[in-house]
């Protein structure tokens, strides 16, 4: 489905532009203070080169979850969405990789989305024990990266049931006016998976009716309903 966009981006913008200008994200353990002109100053100038790199994935990732809520679940899954607004021949939005190894960096999101670690895949390449960054604390601004996400999830829910709702009016097309009795039927002729709703995972509601069918979010409370669903004969429902 479409990535779309919510509200305006150009707070997110500054503030991610502020952290990869600013900060000295990564934490290196393990490391020795240098001798100007030994091996050991030359791994510090390799430091430097990762800190930068990491720094600049931060920044694209602290973007993400600003306009998201959330982190993502892998650094394709950010770069695709992000790369979804380019136009026919703009560069596309890439992410450097490990100047010592040329190996992609090492990203571990938490199972909530709401921290991570971005390491590099071999710091023993820079006589560290450890070359990390991890999530900024936003502090207050989280609540409004949450209400982001809330608005999100709303909007991609509604979206998910009007493509649920499309294969059941295509089902009844094929099948002479009938309904399917359940929605696993459309897998895959209709639907290559049925959808979930994106807030809680859990599947659909969904009722053949005398006059069509109703599709119905399985816990519309989480977006601020007490009713959330799709009507074959009134269409999207939220109150």
């Amino acid at each position: 489905m479409r990535h779309r966009r919510v509200v305006p981006v150009i707070l997110p913008i500054l503030l991610c532009l502020l952290i990869a200008l600013t900060s000295v994200p990564a934490r290196a353990h393990g490391q020795h203070e240098p001798t100007p002109g030994s091996a050991a100053s030359s791994t510090g100038a390799n430091i430097e080169r990762a800190v930068g790199a990491l720094g600049k994935i931060q920044a694209v990732l602290e973007f993400y979850y600003l306009d998201h809520g959330e982190y993502p679940d892998r650094l394709s899954t950010m770069i695709k969405q992000f790369n979804l607004g380019a136009g026919p021949g703009e560069p596309q939005l890439q992410l450097p990789t490990d100047p010592a190894t040329g190996r992609d960096f090492v990203y571990i999101p938490s199972s909530d989305h709401t921290r991570y670690r971005l390491r590099v895949p071999r710091p023993q390449s820079y006589g560290v024990d450890r070359l990390q960054v991890h999530q900024v604390n936003w502090a207050w601004m989280t609540r409004l990266a949450q209400a982001q996400k809330k608005r999100r999830d709303t909007v991609e829910c509604a979206e998910r049931m009007r493509v649920v709702a499309s294969a059941i009016n295509q089902y009844n097309r094929d099948h002479r006016n009938q309904f399917p009795e359940k929605l696993s039927q459309l897998v895959p002729r209709y639907l290559k998976v049925l959808p979930v709703c994106p807030a809680t995972g859990k599947p659909y509601f969904y009722q053949a009716t005398s006059r069509g069918f109703e599709i119905g979010c399985p816990n519309p409370s989480v977006h601020g309903f007490r009713i959330f669903g799709f009507s074959s004969t009134t269409g999207l429902e939220r109150h």
